[in-house]
């Protein structure tokens, strides 16, 4: 079976960055999307349809939405959530332990988490000149 046009490539791994790489598979380095058969699928990429992709990344994932919990430990460890209300990564005192999966060491890595691509701190996504998210 060869993969065409109607399937896109989303990578998911624990909670790591997620993205819609068409034509190229983001496990695959630069093999082109119609250049992968069923069974070379990498195991760190999943096969879904461009439809359900695009319903996918129009909310954050459910952690995102998590407020932030400091947690009953006496650490002191600063730390990043997503606040889905201003739509920014931002800083908050970690106590050590418990608390919930809103809790980044990094902006950076808060934000390839929970910011959804083209989207804007004042909540509206970005024009990218009319294109489709999946390059079609």
């Amino acid at each position: 079976m060869r993969i065409d046009q109607h399937y896109a490539f989303v990578f998911w791994p624990h909670c790591a960055a997620c993205g819609i790489l068409l034509p190229q598979c983001p496990c695959s380095g630069s093999r082109s999307l119609n250049h992968w058969t069923a069974k070379e699928v990498p195991t760190l990429c999943f096969l879904v349809t461009q439809e359900a992709s695009q319903e996918l990344f129009q909310t954050p994932p459910a952690l995102c939405q998590l407020p932030p919990v400091r947690g009953p430990c006496k650490a002191s460890l600063h730390r990043y959530f997503y606040n889905s209300t201003s739509i920014e990564c931002e800083p908050f005192t970690y106590g050590g332990c418990q608390g919930n999966a809103n809790n980044f060491e990094t902006t950076e890595t808060c934000l390839k988490v929970c910011k959804l691509p083209g989207e804007s701190s004042d909540g509206n996504r970005r024009s990218n000149g009319g294109d489709s998210m999946l390059g079609m």
